[in-house]
């Protein structure tokens, strides 16, 4: 009798537990859709289930990360990744991790387009595809450099390539971290003051509107413009040296 009492109280609390409010500073913020509450919220609950391996905790953790992650939390992505290739509570799953990894890559998760290359030079959860993993890899290495195990498969990669596929691969690169720097243009309004609707349809109708602090809207373009072309002056560079070095250690490992 004192055995059967003893269980019913533990799993009464094991119960509770997933029906209380969980005893975190943001819970109600998470409640209203607040992404740094919500990865909060599934912070608490990941840690929970490390440590006592409650099936209802992992779930929970899984919910308030996939809500996270879809408003933009990438830290988030990568731990769904990261959960679902160790298959820690769920079942192991490399195609799903895969593609929670490459969401974290699309967000700009600092390290997720140099693992995402490893995995698809390795074949894990994917069909294997060298211009695929050299391009992720290329990536990375302009994002903030490669880990040995990286470099090393990137050289191999470039072993098996041809030179046109590696510049192919590069331009690719080129394309997506150009894209990921592009500037956000300024964009300018006028509030007219004696008539504002007025102002602004003649200002749409010239497309010469005067910003309210009287800045000559062709200084701001032509600063937008010099500031675009040395972003892209320096894409060019990287892209250069990209393709310079690919074609190097194609040459040396041929020899």
């Amino acid at each position: 009798m004192r055995h059967l009492c003893l269980g019913i109280v533990f799993s009464s609390l094991a119960f509770g537990a997933e029906n209380t409010v969980p005893p975190i500073s943001r819970y109600s913020q998470a409640l209203k859709g607040e992404r740094s509450a919500m990865r909060q919220a599934a912070s608490y609950y990941d840690a929970q289930f490390a440590q006592s391996r409650i099936q209802q905790q992992r779930d929970e953790s899984l919910r308030w990360y996939k809500k996270a992650s879809d408003e933009g939390e990438t830290n988030c992505s990568y731990r769904l990744f990261q959960i679902y290739s160790e298959g820690d509570g769920v079942p192991q799953d490399d195609a799903e991790a895969n593609d929670w990894l490459n969401k974290a890559a699309q967000g700009g998760y600092r390290t997720a387009h140099g693992v995402l290359g490893e995995r698809i030079a390795k074949g894990i959860g994917t069909k294997a595809s060298d211009i695929d993993a050299l391009y992720e890899l290329l990536i990375q290495a302009s994002f903030s450099g490669l880990t040995g195990e990286q470099s090393n498969l990137r050289d191999k990669i470039l072993a098996r390539i041809s030179p046109a596929e590696a510049e192919r691969a590069a331009t690719e690169a080129f394309r997506y971290i150009e894209r990921r720097n592009k500037p956000v243009r300024k964009v300018v309004t006028s509030i007219g003051s004696s008539d504002a609707n007025k102002d602004r349809k003649d200002g749409e109708a010239s497309n010469s509107s005067q910003p309210e602090d009287g800045t000559d809207v062709a200084v701001i373009a032509q600063n937008n413009k010099k500031e675009s072309e040395a972003n892209k002056k320096k894409l060019d560079d990287q892209r250069r040296k990209m393709i310079i070095e690919g074609r190097e250690r194609l040459e040396i490992t041929k020899r």
